[in-house]
């Protein structure tokens, strides 16, 4: 099984990735925020990152880029997650390197589909 992280300000993105996970049968660990989060992904190993955008005091953008830059080994897939439409979302080289980039509503179907491949 797959060994997932999130790392969500937003409630409402929050409990939208917990019932998408849950429902596939996915177990998770939730991060309560961006230092946090580095700090788990520090002391093990993850198979798939979940990140907001929209973080506060750093961005999702700028925690993926970190996240790459300290990854030493494994295939780290990382999604980033955004409410709010934004023009640079549909590039994932342009947000630090996050693998898979989705808007919430807007994709939340194709969000779902890359979990369920997950499972």
């Amino acid at each position: 099984m797959k060994k997932i992280m999130t790392i969500i300000h937003s409630r409402i993105l929050s409990e939208y990735t917990r019932i998408i996970l849950e429902a596939h049968g996915l177990t998770y660990l939730r991060a309560e925020n961006a230092v946090k989060g580095m700090e788990k992904l520090q002391g093990e190993q993850y198979d798939v990152l979940i990140v907001e955008q929209q973080l506060p005091v750093i961005t999702g953008t700028e925690l993926i880029a970190n996240v790459r830059k300290k990854q030493t080994a494994g295939d780290l897939q990382i999604f980033n997650g955004s409410i709010i439409l934004l023009t640079p979302i549909a590039k994932p080289v342009s947000l630090g390197g996050a693998d898979y980039c989705f808007l919430y509503p807007d994709e939340s179907k194709q969000f779902e589909n890359h979990i369920q491949s997950l499972a």
